[in-house]
């Protein structure tokens, strides 16, 4: 176990922006929900987009091909990956280089809106690992089974983030603070007020003098889910600020949540003019322009919930710009698929996590 946290912490210190999950809390599958040939497995919960990292040693011990300068050649060492289950979940797989030239073979999951719930969805039954010049490697269940075990930690998993419902209170406020837990998808439901009515929509306010937001609302409506995703730190947005050269007086106004998600936000900043721009900045310090109304210098704007700035100025942006809406479905962030070349920059992102498996 020292050495998947060792490899954990490793993977951090080359991940711009990362943070690790700690997998544990095993739930051993009941007999009555167990399917034939994964008796006696333990099953992992991790989130999707979660990555395996199996290191050069893991797969051929010291029996790998090397060039010439006794450097590992990722081409002339194929690992064959067979899976029992799930293998609809795997968004990329393959060799890939870390920042001090380590190599590792990388299985991305693909990032969904999945919740976990105790249920088989992921299996890897066995891999063949072969070096040019060497015998293969073979790695296969125990006689019966249909999930391998390496170094006593069996590749099945259940995928999924976990999940809650958060109920509007009677006055129609919703505590963001005790709702908030990143790698939560969350259910909101209806509230009743002192009369028996129904309450649908939930607000709290984040606007005061520190903010600089005449208003600024954090919104949700019953029936509705979100997720919380990593934010930036208010050290975060001010480095994107510096960087950009933006003078302190031109900051009119500045949020930055605790976790970044799909609650609508629906602010105004009065004494506006032409020349103010809103942007809201993610947890990769990538900026995204909000489209936002001017009228008889009351700037009005709508937008999912992220750290938000709005400057006297400009700021060069890295998508497209964000239309106004009040969608609050789930919204992970992360591609579909994770290229072999990119895995190791996704790997331990708030919505992954990272597994050693030594033989």
């Amino acid at each position: 176990m020292k050495k998947v946290l060792a490899l954990v912490l490793a993977v951090i210190m080359v991940c711009t922006m990362a943070m690790a999950v700690t997998i544990g809390g095993t739930v051993v599958v009941s007999p009555e929900t167990t399917p034939t040939g994964y008796e006696g497995m333990t099953l992992t919960t991790v989130a999707p987009g979660s990555s395996i990292l199996f290191t050069v040693g893991d797969l051929f011990g010291d029996n790998f091909a090397k060039n010439s300068k006794n450097e590992f050649v990722p081409a002339s060492n194929k690992v064959t990956v067979t899976y029992s289950k799930g293998a609809e979940l795997v968004a990329s797989q393959g060799w890939a280089k870390d920042d001090h030239g380590t190599y590792f073979y990388v299985i991305t999951l693909k990032d969904s809106t999945a919740t976990k719930d105790g249920k088989l969805d992921f299996a890897i039954e066995k891999i063949v690992a072969k070096a040019t010049g060497f015998v293969a490697n073979e790695y296969k269940p125990a006689s019966g089974k249909k999930y391998l075990v390496m170094d006593k930690q069996s590749l099945t998993l259940d995928v999924g983030y976990n999940a809650k419902d958060v109920v509007i209170t009677a006055d129609g406020l919703f505590e963001i603070g005790d709702n908030y837990e990143a790698g939560t998808i969350y259910t909101v439901k209806k509230g009743t007020d002192a009369e028996g009515k129904d309450v649908t929509t939930g607000k709290v306010s984040a606007a005061d003098v520190a903010t600089g937001f005449k208003k600024l609302d954090l919104v949700v409506t019953a029936g509705s889910t979100y997720m919380v995703k990593a934010a930036p730190s208010a050290a975060d947005v001010q480095k994107v600020l510096d960087d950009n050269k933006i003078a302190a007086e031109n900051v009119k106004a500045r949020y930055v949540p605790i976790g970044a998600s799909n609650v609508q936000m629906d602010a105004v900043v009065e004494g506006a003019t032409a020349a103010y721009n809103v942007y809201t900045i993610d947890a990769n310090g990538k900026v995204a322009k909000v489209t936002a109304v001017l009228d008889d210098g009351v700037l009005t704007f709508k937008t999912a919930t992220a750290a938000v700035v709005v400057i006297n100025g400009t700021l060069p942006v890295a998508s497209t710009t964000t239309e106004p809406g009040t969608t609050t479905n789930p919204g992970t962030g992360a591609n579909d698929v994770v290229g072999v070349a990119a895995a190791l920059a996704v790997v331990a992102l708030v919505s992954g996590a990272a597994i050693s498996l030594k033989k």
